[in-house]
């Protein structure tokens, strides 16, 4: 085989190796080929089944298997029109599933007003 016979062949597998490569790259539900997740978007307000499952900390996968049990404690389902989740809705569903709320909270709501003045003890 001749060297440029053999230069070619090198850099059409090396060519065809590098676009395979891109093709399997997988960057935040972005994929070569595909269009980006633009529901990852901070100016998003519906998010993806994969922005859900990234929410929660899950894989696609685990959000899938699990999403009829989470939407039976309260889980949002995806709204009929986009098809997509509601991100204030997930958000609200997260924070009331805390178990400890915010001490500054608590410390304002203990806080009685200034105007307030208990005319009983005078």
């Amino acid at each position: 085989m001749a060297s440029d016979e053999l230069f070619l062949e090198v850099e059409t597998m090396m060519f065809v190796i590098a676009e395979l490569h891109a093709f399997n790259f997988m960057q935040d539900g972005e994929c070569a080929g595909m269009s980006k997740d633009l529901t990852f978007d901070d100016c998003s307000a519906f998010g993806s089944i994969s922005w859900a499952a990234k929410r929660l900390g899950m894989s696609k996968d685990q959000f899938l298997r699990k999403r009829d049990n989470l939407e039976s404690e309260g889980f949002p389902k995806r709204d009929p029109l986009t098809n997509y989740y509601h991100k204030a809705d997930v958000d609200a569903w997260i924070d009331h599933r805390r178990r400890i709320p915010d001490a500054l909270t608590d410390a304002i709501s203990g806080i009685k007003p200034r105007t307030e003045v208990d005319l009983d003890a005078i």
